[in-house]
């Protein structure tokens, strides 16, 4: 889906405008989203369920964004609703099925800043390494 090289980099103002645009320009259904679908909470409930009875060991993530992608999402008040009650759905599932979920949306969470992103929510080499680190970190608690 996405590759790393240099030659592809973009400039920060450009990066910065494909995250202030991600709402408006509809990326992943993100403005057409219309409300949270309880048969698609209630498969994945059930796959994590069916995964943690084989002794899997699940971790649900939020996606760290770039912090302009952030700010536009909570300044919508639908959108930001709909990724309240979304983050209380997938905590429901941790505790009904003994999966963990990590709440990374906001990148700041895992210290990564906006010229750590290649575009509006895929980061770039160093904020996916703290990314790994912190969830590799909370693995080791359990």
């Amino acid at each position: 889906h996405f590759s790393y090289c240099d030659q592809w980099l973009k400039s920060v103002a450009a990066v910065e405008e494909i995250a202030r645009t991600y709402v408006k320009r509809d990326v992943h259904k993100t403005r057409s989203w219309t409300r949270i679908s309880t048969a698609r909470v209630a498969r994945i409930s059930g796959v994590i369920a069916m995964l943690r009875r084989r002794g899997a060991q699940v971790t649900l993530v939020t996606p760290t964004v770039h912090p302009l992608t952030l700010s536009v999402m909570h300044g919508d008040p639908h959108i930001a609703a709909l990724l309240t009650e979304l983050d209380a759905a997938l905590r429901h599932i941790g505790k009904t099925t003994g999966a963990t979920f990590a709440a990374l949306r906001d990148p700041k969470a895992v210290g990564c800043g906006g010229s750590e992103f290649f575009d509006s929510h895929h980061p770039a080499p160093a904020c996916a390494t703290r990314i790994g680190a912190h969830l590799r970190a909370r693995a080791e608690r359990q």
